[in-house]
């Protein structure tokens, strides 16, 4: 292996340039092992077509839910200003009903938002960089998602239990809210969320194998 520097060689994570591949620099059992990777990740993303489906579904039925859930609580909020100015008598537990529903709201769409690609981010170096740059930075972004939604599930997961055990209630006095379905729905949302990421760490794996194949 004297005649190239291994960084190199995985500079696109096995799938160097094809001209570095004719030029005879990497052993053939090296070029075997990159050809193999190819197929197997090809195979993958083919397999994965019809679970890639069902967990759109679900989180498009989510994504659904929430915006069904957010006109609810419009009518909640007109019925407790209406009742308020001209009956002088609020809905009760409107407040508390918003306060929460927040969170919830944010943990069921955050993943089809992320599918359909509507996060803010800043674009100004993506759009002058090649496709196979942009693909880094995705596969780069979705690490990051990754470690970050995971440490919110396993931060979530110990609260979630106990809210569970002691049945914990948010609010006091007229209307007391329980939280474990709430926290409940962040550990889902956080699952999706890492689910996705990994979708997109595929997908760019994928276009990267595949131009490097098509080179």
């Amino acid at each position: 292996m004297g005649e190239i520097d291994s960084g190199q060689a995985g500079a696109e994570f096995g799938c160097p340039p094809a001209w570095l591949l004719q030029s005879g620099k990497i052993q053939p059992r090296a070029e075997n092992f990159i050809k193999t990777g190819q197929r197997f990740l090809r195979q993958f993303m083919k397999d994965q077509t019809l679970l890639g489906l069902i967990f759109e579904k679900i989180i498009v039925g989510l994504n659904v839910a929430a915006t069904a859930w957010i006109f609810g609580m419009i009518l909640f909020v007109v019925l407790d200003v209406g009742g308020r100015v001209l009956f002088n008598y609020p809905l009760t537990g409107v407040p508390e009903i918003i306060k929460i529903s927040n969170p919830m709201i944010a943990f069921l769409q955050i993943t089809y938002v992320l599918y359909m690609g509507r996060h803010i981010r800043t674009d100004i170096l993506i759009d002058r960089m090649s496709t196979k740059g942009n693909a880094w930075i995705n596969i780069a972004n979705a690490a990051m998602g990754v470690f970050i939604f995971s440490l919110n599930f396993f931060a979530g997961w110990g609260l979630t239990v106990t809210a569970f055990d002691i049945w914990e209630y948010e609010g006091e006095g007229a209307l007391r809210v329980p939280t474990a379905p709430i926290r409940l729905i962040i550990l889902i949302g956080s699952v999706l969320m890492i689910i996705q990421f990994g979708r997109i760490i595929l997908g760019s794996l994928s276009l990267l194998f595949g131009s490097a194949k098509e080179k």
